[in-house]
C-alpha cells in the first residue's frame, strides 16, 4: 500500500492546515436571455495544503520516497484525511459498512450529550459478547485514536477495540449515568492494510453511544458527523511534479505540499 506517511508524532499534518473543496457550477443560457444555474452532481475535489516544518531526515525521506514511487502527479496513493472522522455513516448503524452482532439491539433517537437526539442505545440481548464494528482499508500500523461518548443507567461495561488480524488493542470502560468520552489510541504491530474499529458489549449490557469517531492521530478532536464518504482517500495525488522541500540543517526539513483527491 502506497500511503502518505505519518510523522513520528503520530500525526499526518501540522498547523496551519488548509482544506478546500471545489465543485463545478453549470450555467445554461436560454433563448430569451434568462440563465439557469445548478451545481454539478459530479464528486467534489478536495485540495489539502500541508505545510510541514522541522521534519527529521527520516520523515522527509518518507515523503520523498512516496513522491518518487508515484512519479509526482502520475500515480495515486492513500491519504487519511487529517481533518476527518475516518468512519462512514457515524450515526446510521443500519448501513452496510457497519457490522452488528446478531443479538445486538439498536434504538436510535436517544438524547445525546449536546442537546440533540442523535445517540443510539445498544442492548446485548444475547448470551455472549456482541460488537458493532467498521473496517477501513487503511494501514493498521498507523497511530489512531478511536473515541465514543457513552453512558449507562445501569453501569454497564463496554470495550473499545482496534484490531487487524491477530493484533489488537482495547480499552474497557464502565459507563455511568452521565455522558463521558472514552478513547483508545495507539499503533498496532502489524503490516496489515486494513483495520477494524469496534465497540463490544458483554451479555446483558445496555449502553447509549454517541459520536463514534476514528482519527489518524494520537488523540481525539471534536466529533464530526459523517455520511457515505469516510476519511480514507485511496486515489489521492500530489498536485505537482516538483517536490517543494527546503533543508535548514540536519533533521530540520520543510515541505509545502498540495494533495488532491475526489470524493
Amino acid at each position: 500500500m502506497l500511503v502518505f506517511p505519518q510523522l513520528t508524532t503520530g500525526t499526518i499534518s501540522q498547523y496551519p492546515l488548509k482544506l478546500n473543496r471545489s465543485t463545478y457550477l453549470l450555467r445554461n443560457e436560454l433563448a430569451d436571455g434568462a440563465t439557469v444555474n445548478w451545481v454539478d452532481a459530479a464528486p467534489k475535489t478536495n485540495h489539502w495544503n500541508l505545510a510541514l516544518r522541522d521534519l527529521t531526515d527520516l520523515e522527509a525521506e518518507a515523503v520523498q520516497n512516496l513522491f518518487q514511487a508515484v512519479e509526482g502527479r502520475l500515480g495515486v496513493f492513500t491519504l487519511l484525511d487529517p481533518t476527518a472522522n475516518l468512519l462512514a455513516y457515524s450515526e446510521e448503524y443500519d448501513k452496510p459498512c457497519w457490522i452488528s452482532g446478531p443479538a445486538l439491539q439498536r434504538t436510535t433517537g436517544i438524547d445525546d450529550p449536546f442537546g440533540g437526539q442523535h445517540a443510539v442505545r445498544l442492548i446485548n440481548a444475547g448470551q455472549a459478547e456482541q460488537t458493532l464494528s467498521q473496517t477501513l482499508a487503511a494501514p493498521a500500523w498507523f497511530t489512531y485514536s478511536f473515541s465514543v461518548y457513552a453512558r449507562s443507567a445501569g453501569g454497564s461495561t463496554l470495550s473499545l477495540r482496534r484490531t487487524s488480524g491477530s493484533a489488537s488493542q482495547s480499552r474497557s470502560a464502565t459507563a455511568g449515568p452521565t455522558w463521558m468520552r472514552w478513547t483508545v489510541a495507539g499503533a498496532l504491530d502489524t503490516a496489515d492494510e486494513s483495520v477494524t474499529f469496534s465497540v463490544a458489549l458483554p451479555a446483558g449490557a445496555s449502553v447509549d453511544l454517541y459520536g463514534i469517531q476514528a482519527e489518524p492521530q494520537p488523540g481525539p478532536s471534536a466529533y464530526k458527523l459523517t455520511g457515505a464518504r469516510n476519511g480514507v482517500y485511496s486515489s489521492a495525488r500530489f498536485d505537482s511534479d516538483a517536490l517543494d522541500m527546503t533543508s535548514d540543517g540536519p533533521n530540520q526539513n520543510r515541505y509545502n505540499l498540495r494533495i488532491v483527491a475526489r470524493d
